[in-house]
């Protein structure tokens, strides 16, 4: 169930509306829910502008994710990512392509993004926070929300969450299109059906917990203790350059172990947040079986 109607915003931008089913059951088994995403997809501060008003004013969370092209040998790599940022509130999705046009000159999505008290819900936010703000440092993501569970242990797949919190199964998600190019000029619809319904299940996970008294406290408590923005961004850049050190060792050297561990001392100096604060989303929402994901 898709369908697009193209919107011309300007000669050099593009914005497209699509529809799409927001939780397809897996092959064979009948759609156990018939609720549909709206998808804008654009590349123009000003739509982006449009939709975050149309939207996500007075929204108390919004669902929120990234996705970046993979760099494969033998092939040119692409530009830094994120290539693509998708948000949700509600049924409504947002797919900024942010190869082309000029979606970080939109102030509304800085405002937005940069404010705490509008929780932006997701799995592995932090790591999608400095990316982002690598490439525009006025796209501060404030208010992470990770609902992926904490970092020690099994983290819990965005489709498992969204199985427990909602209920029904879950189509699986296509690793080739995970995998795809994200860079290229205009997506397809395959590519826009899966960036839209990593944002709307955030956004529907939360939804679905929102009325649970402890579940708002532990949301509160997690975003009240984040790594601001600046700091997150120098951290993951002291452990990247620590990290090329190790792997740039030698491992037949005689001394090999020696300095191995010498340099992860030197890595726990610089630690990721505290994954105390994660937020375990297992215990807010009633078991189900495992899911593939």
């Amino acid at each position: 169930m898709r369908a697009f109607v193209l919107v011309v915003a300007c000669a050099d931008a593009f914005s497209y509306t699509h529809h799409f089913e927001a939780l397809p059951a897996p092959r064979g088994e009948p759609t156990t829910d018939e609720r549909c995403m709206t998808v804008c997809y654009t590349d123009d501060a000003r739509r982006v502008n449009r939709w975050l008003r149309d939207n996500a004013a007075g929204a108390a969370a919004l669902g929120f994710d990234t996705e970046t092209a993979c760099a494969f040998p033998g092939r040119k790599p692409p530009a830094p990512g994120p290539h693509v940022l998708q948000l949700a509130a509600g049924d409504a999705c947002l797919v900024a392509h942010l190869i082309s046009g000029d979606v970080c000159a939109s102030g509304a999505l800085a405002d937005v993004l940069s404010d705490p008290s509008v929780v932006k819900v997701g799995v592995g936010l932090d790591d999608d926070a400095v990316e982002l703000y690598n490439i525009d440092s006025r796209m501060k993501l404030s208010g992470r929300l990770d609902i992926g569970g904490p970092r020690k242990g099994r983290r819990i797949a965005l489709r498992e969450v969204a199985y427990r919190a909602i209920g029904g199964p879950i189509a699986p998600k296509a690793k080739k299109i995970a995998c795809s190019n994200w860079a290229m000029r205009r997506l397809q619809t395959t590519q826009l059906a899966y960036a839209a319904r990593d944002a709307w299940l955030g956004a529907a996970v939360y939804g679905a917990l929102a009325a649970d008294p402890s579940f708002v406290d532990a949301a509160a408590a997690q975003i009240h203790g984040e790594m601001n923005i600046a700091e997150l961004s120098a951290v993951a850049a002291d452990r990247r350059v620590i990290k090329r050190k190790l792997k740039a060792l030698d491992e037949d050297a005689e001394d090999y172990d020696a300095r191995a561990r010498e340099i992860r001392r030197e890595l726990k100096k610089f630690p990721r947040p505290d994954p105390r604060l994660e937020l375990d989303l297992a215990a807010f929402v009633d078991e189900q079986p495992n899911v593939k994901t």
